[in-house]
């Protein structure tokens, strides 16, 4: 995993961008949006530093409020000018930081065919849930946790669900 955690570590992790912005369903079916016109409701709403990564509605920024604050404006922002809920979750860059230097699926990211898939949660995942999120893998899939926020799924990439 080391390969690839660097690959994504130089993507997204950059002093000057204190976080990430993860939005669900951005530019899927007929939800299209430029990324120009993305920067631009991010900059309206008085964060700095956006930058957009390829039409993914992936969006990295700067702002001084905390991260559950940012969720909630930057949800209800585009929600009053796109017309449509935009499932908003964001974190900060230390997180995405700690989650590409994680070794978590270290044997798994030695073969070649293994992908890792990363879902981050809204609201903090209980202690009591690792056991149930760890019974998700069989022989093929492995899960794990990460933090309060993150589940990881390592697979083999032809039966990747």
């Amino acid at each position: 995993m080391r390969n690839r955690a660097r690959r994504v570590e130089r993507l997204w992790y950059d002093a000057s961008m204190n976080y990430v912005a993860f939005l669900r369903a951005i530019n899927v079916g007929k939800r299209r949006i430029a990324m120009t016109d993305l920067v631009e409701h991010f900059l309206g709403l008085g964060v700095e530093d956006v930058t957009t990564y390829i039409a993914s509605g992936n969006v990295c920024f700067a702002s001084e409020l905390d991260a559950r604050e940012l969720e909630q404006r930057i949800a209800e922002h585009l929600k009053d000018r796109l017309g449509y809920d935009v499932p908003t979750i964001v974190r900060t860059a230390a997180e995405i930081h700690a989650l590409c230097s994680s070794d978590v699926f270290a044997e798994d990211a030695a073969k070649p065919t293994h992908k890792l898939y990363v879902s981050f949660v809204l609201d903090p995942l209980a202690p009591t849930h690792d056991d149930k999120v760890i019974a998700l893998g069989n022989d093929v899939d492995s899960f794990a946790r990460l933090g309060d926020w993150c589940l990881l799924h390592g697979a083999p990439e032809e039966t990747a669900t």
